[in-house]
């Protein structure tokens, strides 16, 4: 999967997504407002996300082996605020995170 494909299975899902130099960008709504997020490649192998509100800078960093499997997990973590299983994106993917 490339970026523009990431890209337009996330807006399949329900997320807003923009394709930039550096791989992606877009924003998640939720009940405890809007979070950005972007994708992009590790500097040490793979695909990193930082989580962040609209004034702040990154929360948190995911990580994940290609940008399938980030996608997979943006749109899974989506899939629990949606259902009113986490009140954000942010805590969605902790909830969803390994560690």
């Amino acid at each position: 999967m490339i970026w523009k494909e990431a890209a337009l299975v996330l807006r399949a899902a329900g997320l807003e997504a923009q394709e930039r130099s550096f791989g992606l960008e877009g924003s998640a709504p939720s009940p405890a407002g809007p979070l950005h997020y972007q994708l992009g490649k590790a500097s040490a192998g793979g695909c990193e996300m930082s989580v962040r509100s609209p004034a702040g800078p990154p929360v948190r960093w995911f990580q994940q082996p290609s940008v399938a499997a980030l996608t997979a997990r943006l749109i899974e973590a989506q899939g629990l605020v949606n259902r009113g299983a986490a009140p954000s994106l942010l805590e969605a993917l902790l909830q969803l995170d390994p560690r």
